[in-house]
């Protein structure tokens, strides 16, 4: 009798815990993909900004040499 209630407990206990157990791991899942896809994002954003500081970059040392050629001809004349 009181394993026949023992069973019973641990049958009902289950029941309510299997579920919770897996709603827990499919969120943890689900903000793992979340973190992975916002990582991912930033390091696209990232590679844009290095992209776009080194265009910046090139076109700093093309105006300089221009800046440098016409300082070179006001001299001269």
């Amino acid at each position: 009798m009181f394993n026949e209630h023992l069973v019973a407990t641990v049958a009902v206990i289950m029941v309510f815990l299997i579920p919770i157990v897996l709603l827990i791991q499919l969120g943890a899942t689900w903000r793992a993909r979340m973190i992975a896809a916002r990582d991912e994002a930033y390091r696209e954003l990232a590679q844009q900004a290095a992209e776009a500081q080194k265009r910046a970059g090139e076109e700093i040392a093309a105006l300089r040499k221009q800046i440098e050629s016409l300082e070179k001809f006001l001299r001269e004349v």
